[in-house]
């Protein structure tokens, strides 16, 4: 016979809630907003020309003046966004 009789495999387990995406909203692209829960390709579009057109945004919250995006869309997100100016 054979086999794995009696032997203990230890796995590493990340949990499934932790952050794994981060985007710098003033560096990010349309695709790496896209990959963001909640952001699909026409709010992607909007943040990125709302970028381009009115500058850089000086915090999270600015993604405010981005049609389609509210309070609740910002803290939904606020763990997998970041910042630089």
């Amino acid at each position: 016979s054979g086999g794995f009789v009696g032997q203990l495999i230890e796995w590493d387990i990340q949990p499934i809630h932790q952050k794994q995406h981060q985007v710098d909203i003033n560096r990010a692209t349309l695709r790496d907003f896209e990959l963001l829960p909640g952001i699909g390709p026409v709010t992607a579009r909007r943040i990125v020309e709302s970028r381009s057109d009115h500058g850089v945004f000086k915090s999270v919250e600015d993604l405010d003046r981005v049609h389609g995006i509210g309070r609740k869309t910002i803290e939904n997100l606020r763990e997998f966004l970041t910042i630089n100016r």
